[in-house]
């Protein structure tokens, strides 16, 4: 049997929490946009009407990081390496863990 690691069981969880309220956060954009025709600059402007608060990332205690990105986004959690690699994750660099949900629209589809 294998030994019970405390800190992974920790960081797992939350990456669970931090890809719900990834997810989450994700379909009320998507929402928004559909009814606003965009995508907004903040994410306090989904407060009231698509979410009862801005998310708080699980590993920084802080409000996940949203930018736009063109006519998308990208919003994430600065996962458990604690640190903000930008949005970067893994597949990115090998001490990049963000963890991220992109959505990038191709022109003409805005």
């Amino acid at each position: 049997m294998a030994d019970f690691n405390p800190t992974y069981a920790r960081d797992l969880l939350e990456k669970n929490v931090a890809s719900h309220q990834l997810t989450l956060l994700a379909l009320a954009l998507e929402i928004g946009r559909a009814e606003q025709g965009r995508y907004p600059t903040r994410l306090e402007s989904l407060v009231g009407r698509y979410v009862e608060a801005v998310p708080v990332d699980p590993f920084s205690g802080r409000a996940l990081i949203y930018r736009r990105e063109g006519e998308g986004y990208v919003v994430y959690s600065i996962g458990p390496n604690l640190r903000d690699d930008g949005g970067r994750t893994s597949d990115d660099g090998e001490d990049c863990d963000d963890i991220v949900v992109r959505v990038v629209v191709p022109p003409g589809n805005e």
